[in-house]
C-alpha cells in the first residue's frame, strides 16, 4: 500500500477514477483493498468527489496491543481514554488501528473481565524490570517494537493476564528461544545484553516461557474435560481471514513452532537464519491473507502433509532449515558469504497449493494475474511440467517491498508424489557424496515421476512461464565437495581415475 500512494500523486483526476474503477474488477482480497482505500485517499487529498460502494465498509486490521495500561499510553485522545475509563471502570483496555477509506483510525475497546486470569510470578516480574531498564538505556535495538515495551511494563507490574496473552507469550517465547544461541545472549558474553537477550526478558524470560506452559497446558486440559466457550479472534482482514500471533480464523492452523538450528552449522548462517525468520513472522500474517484469497480465486485447496496436518502450519521455513540451505547455498553459489546467501532466499515464506487437473491451466493463469492485481511482483515462474525430471508443478516468486514468497501450484497427484513417494529418496539424494549412489537415486526419481499425469489443457500450461528441466548434479556440482587445486591436477593428469583416494568422493 505505502509503495504506490506516491505514485498516485502523478495521475491525472481521470486517471484516478479509472484505476479505482480496475481495483473492482479484481477478487476483494487484503492488497487490491489496499489499492483501493489508498485511491480514494488521494482522492480526497485532492478534495475530488468520491465515489461511493461496498468497499467502502471494508476494515483492514492493521496492528493491536492487547491489556494496555490507557494512562500509560502517550497520543491518545485524552477524552476518549476518560470514556473507556468511566465506562468500564478499568485502566486497561485493547488498542487497535485500522486502515479505511478515511485513513488510519485508532480505536479503543473494552477488556472483557475473564473468569480466568493470571499473576506473573515474581521470577516473570524481575525478567520483564531487567528488560525495562535495558530498554531505557538504549539496548533494545532498532527492530524492538512498543508491543514489547507494553508487555514488559504489565509484568513488572504484575497485572494479571488472561489465558489469550499466555498464548500469546508461549507463542513469542517458542518462536524466540533460538535467540538463546547468539552471541551476547548470556551475562558475561561480549555484547550482553544482546537485543534478542531484551526481548526474551520483556516477555518474561525463562521463568515466563515455564509459566505460561504450564499455564496453557494445565488450561487446554480443562478445557479437553469441560469444553471452552472463548472463541475469539485475533484480529480481521477485510476478506474475513486474519492475522494473529496463533491462529487467525477458525480455518487456518497455527504454525509449528519453529527448530532451533542443528549442531555442524557455522555460526554466521545461525544468525542469517534467525534474522530471515524475524522478518518472515512479522510479514505472515499479511501473506497469508493474500495466499487465501488466491486459493479462493482459483478454487485451490492448501496441500496436506503426509501426516494430514495443512501444509500452512510450515508456511515459514524453520530456522534450522534456514541455516542449512544458506550454508549449502554460499558453498554452492556466493563464494561462501553466508550474507549474500541468506538475502537471495526466496521461500523463507513459502505455500503450497493443489488445483485439480481440470482446472490446473486455467488456476496457474489466474493465480499469476491475481498477484499482479493486488500490487506484488511476479519475480518468476518456473514451470516443471516438461517430463524429464523428478519434478512437475509451478513455482512462483514473488516480491513487494523487500519481502519475498514462493508458491507453488501441483495438482493432487504432483503433490502426493513429491511428498510420499520421493521424498525419502531425495532426502538422501540431498546430502549424499557418492556420485555412484546419487546417480541411482536420480534415475529411480526420474522413473517414479513418469507415473504423474498432464493436467488438461496441457499445450498452453507448457506456454506459462519459463519451462525447467532439472539437471543430475554430483556431489561437488552440488556444493557438497569443495573442488581443489589438487582435484584438477589428478583430474588432468590421470585422467579422472582415483588415485591415493583424492577422487573418491
Amino acid at each position: 500500500m505505502a509503495d504506490i500512494a506516491p505514485k498516485l500523486i502523478h495521475l491525472s483526476a481521470e486517471e484516478l477514477q479509472a484505476l479505482h474503477n480496475n481495483v473492482h474488477k479484481s477478487v476483494a482480497t487484503p492488497a487490491s483493498i489496499e489499492v483501493h482505500h489508498t485511491v480514494l485517499n488521494e482522492m480526497a487529498r485532492r478534495k475530488m468527489e468520491r465515489p461511493k460502494d461496498d468497499w467502502d465498509n471494508y476494515e483492514i486490521l492493521i496492528d493491536t496491543l492487547d491489556d494496555v495500561d490507557l494512562t500509560s499510553m502517550a497520543g491518545l485522545p485524552a477524552e476518549t481514554v476518560l470514556d473507556v475509563i468511566k465506562a468500564t471502570g478499568d485502566t486497561v483496555g485493547n488498542i487497535k488501528t485500522f486502515f479505511t477509506v478515511n485513513g488510519y483510525q485508532m480505536r479503543i475497546e473494552s477488556v472483557e473481565k475473564a473468569e480466568d486470569s493470571f499473576v506473573p510470578p515474581q521470577s516473570v516480574r524481575d525478567a520483564a524490570q531487567r528488560a525495562i531498564e535495558w530498554i531505557d538505556k538504549g539496548f533494545a535495538g532498532g527492530g524492538f517494537t512498543s508491543v514489547g515495551r507494553t508487555r514488559a511494563g504489565q509484568l513488572a507490574r504484575g497485572e494479571s493476564v488472561s489465558i489469550q496473552t499466555l498464548k500469546r507469550i508461549k507463542s513469542f517465547l517458542s518462536r524466540h528461544k533460538v535467540d538463546g544461541q547468539a552471541l551476547g545472549f548470556n551475562r558475561g558474553e561480549k555484547g550482553f545484553p544482546s537485543a534478542g537477550r531484551v526481548s526474551w526478558d520483556a516477555w518474561g524470560g525463562d521463568a515466563g516461557f515455564a509459566w505460561a506452559e504450564s499455564m496453557v497446558e494445565k488450561y487446554e486440559n480443562e478445557v479437553k474435560k469441560h469444553g471452552d466457550g472463548d472463541q475469539s479472534a485475533h484480529g480481521s482482514w477485510a476478506t474475513g481471514t486474519g492475522g494473529g500471533e496463533d491462529t487467525s480464523s477458525s480455518n487456518r492452523p497455527a504454525m509449528a513452532p519453529d527448530k532451533a538450528p542443528k549442531q555442524g552449522q557455522s555460526k554466521e548462517a545461525v544468525q542469517q537464519a534467525e534474522r530471515i525468520r524475524r522478518d518472515a513472522e512479522a510479514v505472515e500474517p499479511v501473506v497469508t491473507s493474500l495466499m487465501e484469497g488466491i486459493a479462493k480465486t482459483i478454487n485451490a485447496d492448501f496441500a496436506l502433509k503426509p501426516d494430514g496436518n495443512s501444509s500452512l502450519v510450515d508456511r515459514i521455513k524453520s530456522t534450522d532449515s534456514l541455516a542449512r540451505k544458506i550454508d549449502a547455498d554460499a558453498e554452492k553459489d556466493h563464494g561462501g558469504d553466508r550474507e549474500k546467501a541468506a538475502n537471495a532466499l526466496s521461500d523463507s515464506v513459502r505455500y503450497t497449493l493443489n488445483v485439480d487437473d481440470n482446472d490446473y491451466t486455467d488456476g496457474v493463469e489466474k493465480a499469476i494475474k491475481s498477484v499482479e492485481e493486488t500490487g506484488w511482483k511476479v519475480d518468476s515462474v518456473k514451470n516443471f511440467w516438461q517430463q524429464g525430471d523428478p519434478y512437475d508443478g509451478t513455482n512462483i516468486k514473488i516480491s513487494k517491498e523487500g519481502v519475498k514468497v514462493e508458491l507453488q501450484l501441483h495438482t493432487p497427484t504432483s503433490h502426493r508424489i513429491k511428498q510420499v513417494d520421493l521424498h525419502d529418496d531425495y532426502e538422501v539424494y540431498r546430502v549424499s557424496k557418492d556420485n555412484t549412489q546419487r546417480q541411482a537415486l536420480w534415475d529411480k526419481m526420474v522413473d517414479t515421476a513418469k507415473a504423474i499425469p498432464r493436467p488438461a489443457n496441457m499445450g498452453k500450461l507448457l506456454t506459462l512461464g519459463t519451462l525447467v528441466v532439472q539437471t543430475f548434479e554430483t556431489a561437488q556440482q552440488a556444493g557438497l565437495i569443495k573442488s581443489t587445486g589438487v582435484d584438477i591436477m589428478w583430474r588432468i593428469t590421470r585422467g579422472g581415475v582415483a588415485v591415493c583416494g583424492i577422487l573418491q568422493n
